[in-house]
């Protein structure tokens, strides 16, 4: 799997966990934004990354808070290799929704990962576990970026972390991923 590839489903994976993770009365859009918000979401199941990226900005029109609507708007430009506004969707989000820097602060480092940018990545997802120190997904995103840096020692360390946080809080999905990788370290 070539590292986009590898990223993407990372993301992808990260986004599932936090669906899981909180109930969909505490991140979704509620009235007329949490219908623009599924509209963007359908629209950019379907690859229409464009129209899906104007539901999304009418989602947050109506609700500045609207989780779902960043994430899909930053997906979006990623998809669409523009990186840079991806980042700054996400950095926005920071500010509006500092609850879920974490996830946000994961996608930033995703884009230079996309990038690849390691080290500016590599910061990133450090000044995120400075925030949230148990955060097992962060780990997992921190120990690919020294992966594909190259740095298989702080890799290896960053996967076990993010195994042994991820068996604490019985997160049998994200520590099956960290052995997964800590298995294919050389």
């Amino acid at each position: 799997m070539n590292v986009k590839g590898f990223w993407v489903c990372l993301l992808l994976f990260s986004l599932v966990s936090f669906n899981l993770a909180y109930s969909q009365e505490e991140y979704a859009c509620s009235g007329q934004a949490k219908e623009f918000g599924l509209e963007g979401s359908r629209l950019m199941q379907q690859g229409r990354f464009l129209e899906a990226i104007d539901s999304f900005k009418k989602a947050l029109n109506c609700d500045s808070k609207c989780l779902v609507a960043y994430l899909g708007i930053g997906g979006c430009y990623s998809s669409l290799g523009e990186y840079e506004k991806a980042i700054e969707t996400y950095e926005s989000a920071i500010k509006v929704i500092p609850r879920y820097a974490s996830v946000f602060r994961n996608s930033i480092a995703a884009q230079y990962m996309f990038q690849k940018e390691y080290e500016k990545a590599i910061s990133y997802l450090k000044e995120s576990l400075e925030l949230f120190p148990e955060d097992q997904q962060t780990f997992l995103a921190l120990g690919s970026a020294y992966y594909k840096a190259g740095d298989f020692l702080n890799a290896k360390d960053n996967f076990q972390k993010a195994l042994n946080i991820s068996l604490k809080k019985n997160d049998d999905a994200t520590a099956k991923v960290a052995q997964d990788a800590l298995n294919a370290i050389p």
